[in-house]
């Protein structure tokens, strides 16, 4: 149960998905995003493999609650994900795009993500270099932002996501851009999350191009 959220949100894990979309679709204008997709995620590691505009990103989207669909319903957790306050410190989303504050260090972003999400000064302090470890980012953590490799910035944007411990985490193309060492290790992170989840967590739905 989470407590955070109305009424009883999932049985054990195998019983019900962590993921729900029942006949989704999502059109922008004249071209279609996603058509009436249905599909059930349970708990574990879920991989979205596909050329660009297959809709992978579109999917991710509806299902972290930033875009309303079109026709049909999107759950997680068992709750409606678009227009939920209450399920968002239930997500952790690692988007595609970089959205940092380039005079930022990797430490204080992450700190100011823990701090959004309603941890105290001293939590998020904790959060962050906690999360920044588990990512490889310990020794990188008080550089600017903006002298970051691609890779670091995807650790970052990683650790963002995981610093409010969520119980579902997004990656969308969390590999893209990265060299062999920093695709492997990022590969790393995702299986030893994986190894560590809890009953009601799916650790990881990602998405990536045929090229992976």
């Amino acid at each position: 149960m989470h407590p955070e959220l109305p009424g009883p949100v999932l049985g054990p894990a195998e019983v019900r998905p962590i993921v729900e979309f029942d006949e989704v679709s999502k059109w922008y204008g004249n071209v279609i995003g996603v058509n009436r997709l249905s599909l059930r995620v349970p708990a574990g590691v879920t991989g979205l493999l596909g050329p660009n505009g297959a809709g992978k990103s579109t999917l991710l989207q509806l299902a972290t609650g930033q875009l309303y669909p079109s026709q049909g319903s999107v759950r997680v957790l068992g709750q409606h994900a678009w227009n939920n306050p209450s399920l968002n410190r239930h997500i952790g989303l690692c988007p595609e795009q970089d959205a940092f504050y380039e005079w930022m260090t990797g430490m204080d972003f992450v700190r100011t993500c823990a701090r959004l999400s309603g941890m105290s000064g001293t939590e998020a302090r904790e959060a962050a270099a906690r999360t920044l470890e588990a990512v490889g980012m310990t020794r990188n953590r008080d550089r600017a932002i903006r002298g970051y490799s691609k890779g670091m910035r995807q650790r970052t944007k990683l650790a963002q996501a995981l610093v409010h411990d969520p119980d579902v985490l997004f990656l969308d193309e969390p590999l893209t851009g990265t060299d062999p060492v920093a695709r492997r290790d990022l590969m790393d992170v995702i299986h030893r999350l994986a190894e560590k989840a809890r009953r009601f967590w799916c650790p990881a739905m990602f998405s990536t191009r045929w090229r992976l």
